[in-house]
């Protein structure tokens, strides 16, 4: 069965009582049930999901029976910092409040397999169980978060852009390299390229550029939803959605007759709420339009008033 060898297996191993999920990049020998995927599977079924995504067999009722080869030295220590950083979470607040601690690691970490059933269904009913997913959102916050601390540092943009990608490579691998998170760190590599090459920062030329490198890497990742519904909401929002906020604060601004020395309290933070409104408003509406056309797809589900939500939760789920 030679030609097996390279081929992509979704696969569900049982352990044994006491024994440690392998790390990542460990050699095991398992055993189980190998079966081939069906050739064409419904689109809509768990089997089309795995054929998007590039998987021709799956292994059930399997387990594993030894260890082959130990983790790389790179995996142990993201396994090492991982555990660092559940302990870091759970610090004065495990004993007390053990259901904060597992939305802490469910929020910092993406392991939302610490949540109760209770919070899952609080959280998937509210909409906002993509707050647990390490999505193109929490890779964004830590990012804006290394540049203003680095830009207070007054680190040269060459060092800071460096810095910037080997913390978010590191966050991002820590958390498990979901294909979200990884698109989401391509995105912004290609943003940190353009400023150190000192050229004019385009939104969709980044997008466009990021797009292409993941389809070189994985041109099977055209066909998944959470390729198509990622790209897809991010295009629209800078396509559609800033250049919206944009007109909407240039054509609805207040006060714009006053100058702006002569304003008061109450106007002056009546007009920054509004200029701050749009760019939500914008957004949401963009990924609405999105929503409304791949949630009935992908997951049968048109929620109207609630799309730019639903959008979210579909691409945490699919990613």
């Amino acid at each position: 069965m030679r030609e097996l060898a390279g081929q992509r297996v979704y696969f569900s191993l049982t352990l044994r009582r006491g024994e440690t999920a392998p790390t990542r990049s460990t050699v095991i020998a398992a055993i189980g049930v190998l079966a081939p995927l069906a050739r064409n599977p419904p689109s809509d079924s768990f089997d089309g999901y795995l054929a998007s995504a590039g998987m021709n067999f799956r292994l059930t009722r399997g387990r594993v029976l030894a260890v082959e080869q130990p983790p790389t030295r790179y995996h142990a220590f993201l396994e090492r910092a991982a555990v660092k950083l559940n302990e870091l979470l759970s610090a004065g607040v495990a004993a007390k409040r053990p259901e904060l601690t597992a939305v802490f690691r469910a929020m910092m970490l993406g392991q939302k397999h610490e949540l109760s059933d209770e919070q899952n269904a609080e959280f998937m009913h509210s909409g906002t169980m993509h707050l647990f997913a390490i999505n193109g959102l929490h890779i964004g916050v830590v990012a804006m978060a290394l540049h203003a601390l680095l830009a207070v540092l007054r680190c040269p943009r060459p060092i800071a852009a460096v810095v910037t990608l080997a913390v978010l490579w590191l966050d991002v691998d820590t958390t498990g390299a979901s294909p979200s998170a990884v698109r989401a760190f391509i995105l912004i590599a290609c943003f940190e390229a353009a400023l150190v090459l000192r050229r004019p920062v385009n939104g969709i030329a980044a997008l466009a550029a990021a797009a292409l490198i993941v389809l070189v890497v994985e041109p099977m990742a055209l066909f998944s939803a959470s390729f198509q519904m990622s790209y897809g909401v991010v295009f629209a929002i800078l396509s559609f959605g800033l250049p919206l906020a944009e007109w909407m604060a240039a054509r609805f601004a207040l006060f714009k007759d006053l100058p702006e020395a002569t304003w008061a309290w109450w106007q002056k933070f009546s007009a920054t709420a509004l200029r701050w409104f749009w760019p939500v408003l914008g957004i949401g509406l963009a990924a609405a339009l999105v929503s409304a056309v791949s949630g009935p797809e992908y997951f049968h589900v048109w929620a109207p008033g609630g799309s730019a939500r639903t959008s979210c939760l579909c691409r945490s789920r699919c990613s």
